[in-house]
């Protein structure tokens, strides 16, 4: 498969639910602003390694009921917690797979260039 798809799918398979500790149907929750779904492989094939590993980056895993009770405002998570442990696993699969994490100059190369594209 794709790298970007097996960086996906190792990272869920690593991951527990940083709400209840379940690694069981494990889903991406966004803290920050969503570029795109990590579901959809579509989106994925689309957008660099490095872009996808950002992305996983800004995400806390939560089984599929945890993340279900997160958006109905009925759970809630220590983010920072979930967050640190989660982060862990990634840089790990990222070594595994070869990618290495964006320096600051590429990640504010990049932020600069979203600035421009958004519209009022």
């Amino acid at each position: 498969p794709d790298l970007r798809i097996q960086l996906v799918r190792n990272i869920r398979a690593a991951s527990q639910c940083g709400a209840c500790g379940s690694s069981e149907n494990i889903e991406f929750h966004h803290t920050g602003r969503k570029r795109f779904t990590l579901g959809d492989h579509a989106s994925i094939v689309r957008v660099p390694l490095q872009i996808v590993a950002e992305e996983i980056e800004r995400c806390i895993p939560l089984c599929h009921t945890c993340h279900t009770l997160l958006h109905k405002g009925e759970l809630c998570v220590n983010l920072q917690a979930a967050t640190k442990t989660h982060l862990t696993v990634v840089r790990t699969v990222r070594i595994m797979l070869g990618s290495k994490p964006a320096t600051k100059k590429q990640k504010k190369k990049r932020k600069s260039r979203s600035k421009g594209r958004r519209t009022p």
